[in-house]
């Protein structure tokens, strides 16, 4: 894509209320959710690396299963790889 589309459709979602509403938003939800919560903020961060590689769909699940053993935060970074791995991420 060239500079020009794309400019021309950030153009087009800028004037879109429907979008801009959705992502304003999405934007307050994400800030008052993680007012103070340091671990729920890193373990979105987390399920967001993990998603750049593997999608939303298929990290789910193993994220879930590791914010619930607190894994993002105890567990090291080998263990963390194993378990990764033997899940296929």
């Amino acid at each position: 894509m060239n500079i020009d589309k794309l400019e021309h459709e950030i153009y087009v979602l800028q004037r879109n209320q429907k979008f801009f509403n959705t992502v304003k938003k999405a934007i307050k939800d994400f800030e008052q959710s993680h007012e103070g919560d340091k671990k729920a903020w890193f373990n979105e961060l987390c399920f967001c690396l993990l998603t750049a590689n593997s999608g939303a769909k298929k990290v789910l699940d193993i994220w879930e299963d590791l914010c619930i053993d607190d894994a993002f935060i105890q567990f090291s970074l080998n263990e963390l790889s194993a378990i990764l791995k033997q899940k296929r991420l």
